[in-house]
């Protein structure tokens, strides 16, 4: 004889309640997190890349021609200038790696949430990139977290959480490559003062010879000058540091002009101008080319962009040596 299972009322009761707790948790359970060893951002090639264009609070294209010799990562809005090919390597080599950790949201209404909302008052960084062959990728970078940063496709819905945090200069002038010239202070042989757009000199400092001091042929009056000034003076070569490029001169004339020849006869003319603006010329001495004459094609060519912004503490060593090389403060002699 068959007999019929049977359970007391409130066991089929408890039974019920606990399969629709897992049901309801199953429900409330957040997103699946994607694997980390499978999903990349994105499997772009850094090498392959020729353009970097990124839009915040200002707009930046980077561009690099890879067919070229020794290509070189450009600022299209400084005029072609150099741009600091660390940075844009760097943040190649982070879209190339970022993985993904997990899916946060499909929902267009908690993008504000995550940093990648389309438009915004805090402006998400997108950041396009560029094969010779076309477009690579197109991303919005949205807000740090504890884990990485978020982020979406432009085109798409999801916003990820990556496991990586990008730190995107988002000026344009943070971009440029801030290197100069660098000649140390002992390569100078010679410094020459101009007044504005004068040709004569009215202040001649030069080596005697190999590792000794400056001294002064005019004027040539005697006049007591600080030695460590002038080394100051010689060693600015090495210390300036470009802020902003501009094509166009900040002012008609300079105030003034300083010439440094090296000792392998590499001539330096740099113009300076009110507001911490400087031009940059070099040229050689006859008797020293061809050597000389290739590091001053090298440099005109990479200062063709025009005018420099150099750092305020470089400009305003030039101008207080300037000040102090024509007013010297000597106590007066007992």
């Amino acid at each position: 004889m068959n007999k019929v299972l049977s359970f007391p009322i409130w066991q089929v009761g408890v039974f019920i309640a606990l399969i629709g707790a897992g049901i309801f948790a199953l429900q409330r359970q957040p997103p699946q997190v994607v694997s980390a060893e499978k999903t990349l951002l994105h499997p772009l090639i850094p090498e392959q890349i020729e353009r970097i264009h990124i839009q915040t609070t200002e707009v930046i294209s980077l561009y690099r021609d890879l067919q070229a010799p020794n290509p070189q990562w450009r600022l299209q809005q400084r005029a072609g200038y150099l741009a600091q090919a660390d940075d844009a390597d760097r943040l190649l080599h982070q879209l190339s790696q970022a993985r993904i950790l997990d899916i946060k949201t499909q929902d267009t209404n908690e993008y504000a949430h995550f940093g990648v909302a389309m438009p915004a008052q805090d402006l998400p960084v997108q950041i396009q990139v560029f094969s010779r062959q076309g477009p690579v990728l197109d991303v919005l970078l949205g807000y740090p977290s504890a884990q990485g940063q978020y982020a979406r496709f432009t085109a798409g819905k999801e916003v990820y959480l990556l496991d990586q945090v990008f730190e995107v200069p988002t000026r344009v002038a943070a971009w440029l490559e801030p290197h100069l010239v660098d000649i140390p202070a002992a390569n100078v042989h010679q410094i020459l003062y101009f007044r504005g757009e004068q040709t004569q000199p009215h202040l001649h400092l030069q080596r005697p010879e190999d590792g000794a001091p400056l001294q002064v042929l005019l004027p040539k009056k005697e006049t007591k000058l600080d030695t460590a000034l002038l080394e100051g003076l010689a060693m600015s070569l090495s210390q300036l540091q470009l802020e902003d490029v501009a094509r166009q001169a900040p002012q008609q004339t300079s105030i003034m002009r300083i010439r440094f020849i090296t000792w392998d006869g590499l001539i330096l003319d740099v113009k300076v101008y009110q507001g911490g603006w400087i031009h940059l010329q070099a040229s050689t001495l006859p008797e020293t080319e061809p050597v000389a004459g290739a590091k001053a094609h090298t440099l005109n060519q990479a200062w063709q962009a025009g005018y420099f912004l150099i750092n305020p503490y470089a400009f305003e060593q030039l101008l207080q040596t300037w000040d102090k090389l024509q007013h010297p403060q000597w106590p007066p002699e007992a």
